[in-house]
């Protein structure tokens, strides 16, 4: 038992002596794992340890995260990247923004995270020791960094930090790659001669294989793209399709070059390389593949390909529903391709398709508006054409020629649809004033039943909906079956017995139902009344959803009062039809000279201003239509050229146009003397001669009577007439010179002023004073024009007062001020209001004023004196 016992404290004693030395390393083995992790810890010291434990954190932390991010971030950016394939492609799918890159890191940029954990791993992990990295994975580090920079568009820093791997890792394995990187970023600053011989050098004198060597050929494209180099960036291209190892990057490549090719008009080889690209099938992106078909398509169909085959092919990638994201690109090539077989009709349709299947493609829609705006153009269709060109504009930069061209050719058509419309309702009320009164009233009750048939199958056209409402309501059994037919639905029979009465009145069954006339239709005095939403739910129980409620039909009265105001449009007195001739003579005159000078279409111009002489048009009118054609026939070398002289000379021989056909140098004559007569208005405008450009801007507009030669004059009219008058009368002149001179380019300007005076009112009032402001003082007197008198009194004044500046301007007919500007402030221009020099040199009933710039141009504008006199004298009463 002793023993036994002795043996049992022996084990406890080794038991606990086990225990206590693991307790013991336990403890110290922490300990000793922190020294190990502190010394590892350090930058400083090249050991094994050190350089294991920072390249393993670099690597598999800081990084690894860093290229997670910038990976999330480059996808970001291709998914958004949209091809635009009107343009060769860029030869990397990333195009800069902005050339002014920020030096600093931008936290909303999506590479800033990846940027941020390079610049981590930098800060924490870089080993120079002894101006020696020890640190494998600084490489990565800095590759990262300078990639992150160059997708931030900050391509000096970018360059930095290529540069520097470059110099400090000399042995990297990955130090290729990152010459094809500072390349990039070469190219990226502009830097093309540097980067071409950097690349060169690379190819000439490094071993690349794989990737690397044609990222290296495409860079090498790239820059000799930027210099304009396109066949030695042809040549390169084809080796980086041919060595790259990504099917995205080989179409691209792929693409670009047949691009290449078709612009050096190398058809042939254009198709090779559009081939190459298709034969990568799935493995590349749809887009590629549909538009190097669609290319592939194009190039046999200029080749002779015939029209069966290239609509064929087409119409298959139509119906294949693989394509169906493309549609709109294969419509708009179909539509081109039947514009090109002169297919007009069908191309438009394809147009249309197009248009409809859009994926927001400017450069698309554009083409297709375009396309459908020049076949309804070349088929006289100026209308349609126009709405079309207007759509075009609005999908074409207004910095481009191709908008100015638009813009300028849909102001013609807008013109010539004016015209036109002009012509039509003008000949229309002509022919109506012809008839006799019990014409006209047939006429008119002709068009107002068919405005009631049109108005009876509107409501008709409900029926659907409301049957629709109606079933959608029950909840029956048979939910499969057909749409209710019209008979069997109580609600739409009783619906349609009230439209059918109320059209046709009560009538039987009988034969020609439609003109016996009964007797309750002939008593009837106003329309049936049609049941509102609220009795047709009640009718079904609460069974008919809500549909969109027809207009209700209009009563026997108001279809009267239309009547009655038809047949009241129709002019009766001979000034009312005479001034309808002068809009239809107008019409045809003006259409024909846009067809010629605008559109070029001397046929048309020819058939409009014939229809004036055969009618024959008024003298005002004949005698300039009889000159037109002549110079029309003239310049075709028609027969009839010499029999319209002969009836101008012979009809009208004390019309201008004779004297220039006989004698044909006095046309040049005649347009000098305009220049000269129109030169010297401006000049007493200029002069502020007013009377004298009142008077002799009416005598010659009467002269000209509506000619549109006389429009600028009319405006030198009107801003007189603004001067002397104000604003008021200002702006009736400009609507007088719109109403005589429509249509043309100083109308347009009058309606530009009137749209400008609409929109922002000139200040009114008095007391609404800026900020800053001038004084002036003013000297209100009595005075005919006298540029002597003028001239004499400022070069006196100017002698008195050598600092202050006088100007002249006409305030009303009769009365002028004499402006003094240039004055300091208030207390100066009080002062100068008192100097004795105006009482020695006073003028007739004179009034000085001492005025506010603000003041003064609400004077000119509005003419109120006696108000500003008023105001003066309450402002005085303030004061006091």
């Amino acid at each position: 038992m002793k023993t036994q016992s002795v043996h049992i404290e022996t084990s406890v004693s080794k038991g606990n002596h086990i225990a206590a030395f693991f307790r013991r390393l336990y403890r110290y083995g922490f300990l000793c794992f922190f020294a190990l992790l502190f010394c590892g810890c350090s930058t400083k010291k090249d050991r094994f340890i050190n350089r294991e434990w920072h390249a393993l954190n670099s690597k598999f932390n800081v990084v690894f995260n860093g290229e997670m991010a910038f990976q999330q971030a480059w996808d970001g950016l291709q998914d958004g990247y949209q091809e635009n394939f009107w343009e060769p492609l860029p030869i990397e799918r990333f195009t800069p923004k902005y050339t002014n890159q920020p030096a600093s890191v931008n936290a909303q940029s999506p590479f800033a995270l990846a940027e941020q954990k390079a610049a981590k791993a930098i800060a924490k992990h870089d080993m120079v020791i002894k101006g020696e990295e020890k640190n494998d994975q600084m490489v990565a580090a800095y590759a990262l960094l300078g990639r992150a920079r160059y997708y931030d568009q900050r391509f000096v820093p970018a360059l930095e930090a290529f540069n520097y791997i470059i110099r400090r890792y000399p042995a990297s394995n990955k130090l290729n790659e990152v010459r094809v990187w500072k390349e990039k970023t070469n190219l990226r600053l502009g830097n093309e001669a540097i980067a071409l011989e950097n690349i060169n050098r690379l190819l000439k004198y490094r071993k690349l294989k794989g990737q690397i060597l044609a990222d290296a050929h495409a860079t090498r494209a790239q820059a000799h793209l930027d210099l304009q180099q396109i066949d030695s960036a042809s040549w390169d291209l084809k080796r980086a399709q041919a060595f790259s190892k990504k099917p995205l990057k080989k179409a691209r490549y792929g693409y670009l070059l047949g691009q290449l090719y078709q612009a050096q008009q190398k058809e042939d080889s254009a198709l090779w390389a559009y081939e190459k690209v298709v034969s990568l099938n799935r493995r590349i992106s749809p887009i590629f593949l549909v538009q190097s078909k669609l290319q592939i398509l194009f190039l046999k169909a200029k080749a002779g390909n015939t029209d069966k085959e290239a609509i064929g092919a087409l119409t298959n990638m139509e119906d294949n529903w693989e394509y169906e994201s493309f549609l709109d690109r294969i419509y708009f090539e179909k539509s081109q391709l039947l514009k090109a077989r002169n297919r007009d009709s069908l191309a438009v349709v394809y147009a249309n398709k197009s248009l409809r299947a859009t994926r927001q493609d400017a450069k698309r829609n554009a083409e297709n508006y375009r396309l459908i705006a020049e076949v309804n153009f070349n088929q006289d269709r100026f209308e349609t054409a126009g709405v079309y060109y207007d759509s075009l504009s609005q999908n074409l930069s207004e910095s481009s020629i191709d908008y100015y061209r638009t813009v300028k050719k849909l102001s013609g058509i807008e013109d010539l649809v004016y015209y036109e419309k002009q012509i039509r309702d003008s000949d229309s009320l002509l022919k109506l004033a012809t008839l006799s009164p019990v014409d006209q009233k047939a006429f008119v009750q002709n068009m107002i039943n068919t405005a009631k048939r049109k108005d009876s199958l509107l409501q008709l056209d409900h029926l659907p909906e409301q049957e629709a409402g109606i079933k959608g309501g029950l909840a029956t059994k048979d939910m499969g079956r057909p749409s209710i037919f019209y008979f069997y639905n109580a609600t739409s029979l009783s619906r349609g017995k009230q439209v059918f009465e109320q059209q046709w009145g009560d009538r039987g069954l009988a034969d020609n139902w439609r003109w016996i006339i009964s007797p309750k239709t002939m008593a009837a005095n106003t329309a049936p009344q049609v049941p509102d939403k609220g009795s047709l739910d009640k009718a079904n129980k609460g069974l008919v959803t809500e549909t969109s409620a027809p207009k209700p039909l209009k009563t026997a009265e108001e279809w009267a009062a239309l009547e009655a105001t038809y047949l009241d449009g129709i002019p009766k007195e001979n000034q009312a039809i005479d001034a309808l001739n002068t809009l239809w003579e107008e019409g045809n005159y003006q259409s024909g000279k846009l067809y010629l000078d605008f559109f070029k279409r001397p046929d048309l111009a020819a058939d409009r201003w014939g229809t004036l002489v055969d009618k024959p048009a008024t003298p005002k009118t004949l005698v300039p239509t009889l000159y037109a054609l002549y110079m029309l026939y003239s310049e075709a070398g028609n027969i009839n050229a010499a029999v319209l002289r002969d009836r101008i000379i012979r009809n009208h021989p004390d019309s201008d146009y004779a004297k220039v056909l006989l004698n044909p140098s006095l046309g040049t004559q005649k347009e000098a003397e305009f220049n000269t007569r129109y030169t010297d208005l401006l000049v007493s405008f200029e002069t502020q001669d007013f009377s004298k450009v009142l008077q002799e801007s009416t005598q010659w507009l009467s002269e000209l009577l509506e000619d549109p030669k006389g429009a600028p004059i009319a405006l030198v009219q009107a801003n007189t007439i603004g001067r002397l008058y104000g604003l008021s009368a200002y702006k009736s002149a400009l609507k007088d010179l719109q109403e005589k001179y429509p249509k043309t380019p100083v109308a347009i300007q009058a309606q530009n002023s009137l749209d400008h005076f609409e929109a922002a009112p000139p200040n009114a009032r008095f007391d609404q004073l800026p900020k800053a402001d001038r004084h002036y003082v003013t000297l209100l007197h009595e005075s005919p024009y006298d540029s002597l008198a003028w001239t004499t009194y400022q070069k006196d004044f100017e002698s008195l007062f050598p600092t202050l500046s006088l100007s002249r301007e006409v305030f009303s007919p009769g009365k002028t001020f004499y402006v003094i500007t240039k004055i300091k402030d208030k207390a100066a221009a009080l002062g100068l209001a008192k100097h004795p020099y105006f009482k020695t040199k006073a003028l007739k009933n004179q009034e000085i004023f001492v005025v506010l710039g603000s003041h003064y141009k609400i004077l000119q504008l509005y003419k109120n004196i006696a108000g500003y006199r008023k105001y003066l004298m309450e402002s005085l009463d303030t004061d006091q």
